[in-house]
């Protein structure tokens, strides 16, 4: 039982060491970001080694306080982790028809050229 509870300490020791770390040593920005990142993965870590660990040694660990607050504190980050993985996925869209570019051909391209040009030279002209 105390096995277990120091080994859910290191592991939450370790993995806020290292988004502590990853914090500080973030370069333009990022730093947030691998925070966020670690934790998220240190929780999921410590979440699963906590159930496990209650899982095999219930009768004992039961009134323990420290492996309820694992849970508590591990189980949000988690469950929020795994329900946002699924929304980084790319949508495939296909353009409708009336967005598409018609392709022209080389007589219709220099018959609206010869149009623009003759428009703007007779707007200079005007003026």
């Amino acid at each position: 039982m105390k096995n277990s509870i120091k080994l859910l300490w290191t592991i939450f020791g370790i993995g806020l060491s290292v988004s502590i770390i990853r914090l500080l040593s973030g370069g333009g920005g990022s730093g947030i970001g691998n925070f966020v990142d670690t934790i998220h993965y240190m929780s999921i870590i410590l979440f699963s080694i906590t159930l496990f660990v209650l899982i095999l040694d219930f009768k004992q660990l039961k009134s323990s306080i420290s492996i309820w607050v694992f849970i508590i504190i591990s189980s949000p980050f988690t469950f929020l982790y795994l329900y946002n993985m699924g929304f980084d996925k790319v949508v495939e869209t296909t353009t409708p028809s009336e967005f598409k570019i018609n392709t022209l051909s080389g007589h219709q391209y220099s018959y609206d050229s010869l149009k623009l040009t003759q428009l703007v030279d007779s707007l200079i002209q005007v003026r």
